[in-house]
């Protein structure tokens, strides 16, 4: 013997779990912004990733130039940008 088929609302009704007509027009309390589960270093506050994928060579070229320079990648990198964006008539950041 089949089941009977039993709709969505039904059984949210029949659970508790259904809002009354006057639940859903009161105003919905605003919802907090939720939390990051891990928190962030401050020397990344408001800034995004930009990443790549290259070469091995690249990478171990990039590391020398480090060592040479004493500077991070970050720092390289930033330069990097900053060089393209003169190039292409835009003001470094």
């Amino acid at each position: 013997m089949p089941h009977p088929k039993t709709d969505l609302k039904t059984l949210l009704e029949q659970n508790g779990q259904m809002e009354t007509p006057q639940e859903t027009q009161s105003d919905p309390e605003p919802q907090p912004k939720p939390k990051r589960k891990t928190p962030v270093a401050a020397s990344r506050e408001g800034k995004v990733v930009m990443q790549g994928h290259f070469s091995k060579q690249v990478h171990t070229q990039m590391r020398m130039l480090c060592i040479e320079t004493d500077k991070s990648i970050q720092e390289l990198l930033e330069e990097a940008v900053n060089a393209l964006f003169t190039l292409h008539n835009k003001p470094p950041i």
